[in-house]
């Protein structure tokens, strides 16, 4: 069975203060989703002996984690430090919002120089001007502001693994952007088994008819065995 996730947003919460504060957090902490989740229980915990963040980071972590937008993304940001997300591979940068997020968000469990963050794009070659996206020099001084080891891959998901997917081995985590090429994708997937290990997590995106438009984005879990069988699948194709 294919898992679909919808993030939820929090619709209870009083309105957002224009600084985040802790207090704000602790006031309306009992909106947030009823779930297990320890990395959260470590960041709201002062316990003795337990490893914890600046308040800073911690808010920060609380924001991207449950009040960010879009909604789906939060998923995302809550999964990385719970997995320790160190290899991050993205299928569309856009605006590099969602990449800066997810380097910050792995950099609370590690230093910022040890995630590793490729992004593909086709950048300048995008063409249509109704999908906004960075250029690739501004992509890159973007996201080396980070801290992180910043690697981009200019062109559409198939052409662009051909050319790198050897080098991508034991990514933690794929992201597929809703807006990619299906056919080009269609024929990329091929290349992902080599990338991932036992433990890898890959989501894709995808649009979802909603009448909130901040829940217009859906975040689908690709089970590997699925990956596998659409990599068998274009092998075939191409024997």
């Amino acid at each position: 069975m294919v898992d679909i996730v919808l993030a939820q947003d929090v619709g209870c919460l009083s309105p957002f203060p224009d600084s985040l504060s802790e207090a704000w957090i602790e006031a309306n902490a009992r909106h947030w989703p009823n779930e297990k989740d320890e990395t959260l229980d470590c960041l709201l915990c002062q316990t003795p002996g337990r490893a914890t963040l600046p308040r800073t980071s911690r808010l920060r972590f609380l924001y991207l984690s449950y009040l960010s937008k879009p909604v789906a993304d939060r998923l995302i940001y809550r999964l990385i430090p719970r997995r320790r997300v160190l290899k991050i591979v993205e299928f569309g940068v856009g605006s590099g919002q969602r990449a800066i997020r997810m380097i910050q968000a792995a950099a609370y469990f590690t230093t910022p120089e040890q995630v590793q963050y490729t992004g593909i794009d086709l950048f300048e070659a995008r063409g249509d001007p109704t999908r906004p996206g960075l250029a690739l020099k501004e992509a890159h001084r973007l996201l080396k502001a980070t801290d992180a080891r910043i690697r981009l891959l200019p062109g559409d998901p198939f052409s662009a693994l051909a050319r790198a997917a050897n080098s991508l081995a034991d990514t933690d985590l794929v992201i597929i952007s809703a807006d990619q090429d299906p056919v080009s994708l269609a024929r990329a997937w091929f290349y992902l088994p080599r990338m991932l290990h036992s433990g890898s997590q890959v989501y894709q995106a995808y649009q979802e008819e909603v009448r909130d438009p901040n829940q217009a984005v859906a975040l689908r879990l690709v089970p590997l065995a699925e990956i596998h069988s659409l990599a068998a699948a274009r092998s075939r194709r191409a024997a």
